[in-house]
């Protein structure tokens, strides 16, 4: 595992996060390890994994409302979860209307959790099955 970067949680002093990634070529998720040293800390000593895209676009969803968006994944119970600490964010609803484009940050326990929560997302909002690409840059 590679350490990206280090930082320090705002208003917590004692909170240090760790991005991480996965010394895997087929690993698609990063790991955010986090250590606090107290449990009223932001993120109270627990790992996360994280898989991220601005680029999942289907030029069907240009038809999509930001609202109906939100709505799929929130009825398929994706949404982000402060209790637990996971779950999907989306970003980028405004470009919906352009081509068709969002993004989408899927937080998990472990690297395949987040990309579990990834493409449930994508299947969440793309149900009939049309392969939404995610194009690299």
């Amino acid at each position: 595992m590679q350490i990206v970067s280090a930082s320090r949680c705002s208003g917590e002093p004692s909170c240090v996060v760790t991005r991480c990634r996965v010394a895997m070529p087929t690993a698609r998720a990063t790991t955010v390890a986090t250590s606090c040293r107290t449990a009223a800390g932001c993120c109270r000593g627990s790992t996360r994994a994280y898989r991220s895209s601005d680029n999942v676009i289907d030029p069907s969803l240009a038809e999509r409302s930001p609202q109906s968006v939100i709505d799929a994944v929130r009825d398929a119970g994706l949404q982000f979860d402060s209790s637990t600490g996971t779950g999907v964010v989306l970003h980028m609803l405004g470009c919906l209307a352009v081509d068709g484009r969002f993004g989408v940050t899927a937080i998990g326990r472990t690297p395949d959790h987040a990309d579990a929560l990834y493409v449930a997302t994508v299947a969440a909002v793309v149900p009939r099955g049309v392969a939404a690409v995610e194009l690299s840059r």
